[in-house]
């Protein structure tokens, strides 16, 4: 018994220093980064970015919202269109609706770093009742998981690294896509998150539970079902809930959000497992993409460097810091948008490269 004591001493401290080397890795080149951005743009210039402003969250939040009702009225409207039409429209409408819950996981995700509100007390409930509540998660559940993620960016403790690591076989894209619309994917992101509320992250295994939680997420699943079931009927309301409402969600999200991450965290060097590479990308890429896809993460890369930045602070940042020559010195750091990278750097090199 004392021999496997000993053991089992032995193997937990082996990994907190195999924790420890790569959480020093990520450190250290996060803070190189973030005193050359210093250094280019001054300490007090980035004190100020940092500042959240509500206006900008308001405005953000009113946009988004109001697509969603146009999407919510046209998946409404389908019934009274012919078949041949409403098919196709359905379609879309679901497409659609996915590319803004991902918007509304961006607002969730400026939301865990604070950056919604001053008041750390209004930023979780502006979030959660204005966005994460409606996707049946909470602002909550998503930061102690998010938070690793920062941590251990591009290494094996990342928790979003399965998700942005695309393995070298034939395939292997596909396999991944065909899992994030079956559902597979959103299945264990919430078997992520469940296990980073009680781990390293230092939240209590009992904050899934909490009433208010559980009360805000009920509440806003039963509105939308209840305007579609007031429109549709009950069967059909079920039906329209279902297939425009919780698929957007469960499917069409997490293969958005996973080319998204590809684009933003992926290099062929993470494949292999002894290698350790902290690689953040912005993404400049044209309105139409920005607004639908990035929809206010395009600028990742100042966002892993300085995270306490909110969207408007990292996109003033981003244009000072393009008057430099930072990023014609370091190419890596920009994917020059979400459909060139995947298309270039990813899928085509899959059947090209080792």
């Amino acid at each position: 018994m004392a021999m496997q004591g000993k053991r089992a001493a032995s193997a937990s401290t082996e990994r907190a220093a195999s924790a420890s080397t790569e959480r020093g890795a990520s450190v250290t080149t996060e803070r190189l980064w973030r005193e050359q951005l210093s250094q280019l743009v001054g300490a007090d210039e980035l004190a100020t970015l940092s500042e959240p402003w509500l206006w900008d969250t308001a405005a953000a939040i009113a946009v988004l919202w109001i697509e969603v009702a146009i999407l919510i009225t046209a998946a409404n409207l389908l019934p009274h269109l012919p078949l041949a039409w409403a098919i196709p429209a359905g379609i879309l409408v679901v497409v659609l609706m996915g590319l803004r819950m991902n918007a509304f996981g961006v607002i969730l995700h400026e939301a865990s770093h604070g950056s919604l509100a001053k008041s750390r007390t209004w930023n979780d409930r502006i979030c959660n009742w204005a966005i994460a509540f409606w996707t049946i998660n909470s602002v909550e559940e998503y930061r102690p998981t998010h938070r690793l993620h920062h941590r251990y960016l591009g290494q094996e403790r990342d928790p979003d690294r399965v998700f942005y690591l695309v393995p070298y076989r034939r395939g292997a894209m596909t396999s991944l896509l065909l899992q994030d619309l079956v559902g597979v994917t959103a299945f264990r992101r919430a078997t992520t998150r469940i296990s980073g509320t009680s781990n390293e992250s230092g939240a209590p295994a009992s904050l899934l539970a909490r009433p208010q939680l559980l009360v805000g997420k009920l509440v806003t699943q039963l509105i939308v079902l209840g305007q579609f079931v007031l429109v549709q009927g009950v069967l059909r309301g079920l039906l329209f809930y279902g297939v425009f409402w919780l698929v957007p969600i469960v499917c069409m999200y997490p293969m958005i959000l996973r080319l998204k991450t590809i684009t933003e965290h992926f290099d062929g060097s993470l494949r292999d497992p002894s290698r350790t590479r902290w690689i953040a990308r912005t993404s400049c890429a044209s309105w139409l993409q920005d607004h639908w896809v990035g929809a206010r993460m395009e600028y990742h890369f100042e966002h892993h460097v300085l995270p306490t930045i909110p969207y408007r602070g990292l996109k003033k940042l981003h244009r000072q810091l393009d008057d430099t020559d930072l990023f014609d010195r370091h190419r890596e750091v920009i994917s020059r948008g979400y459909v060139r990278f995947l298309v270039g750097a990813v899928i085509t090199s899959l059947g090209t490269q080792r």
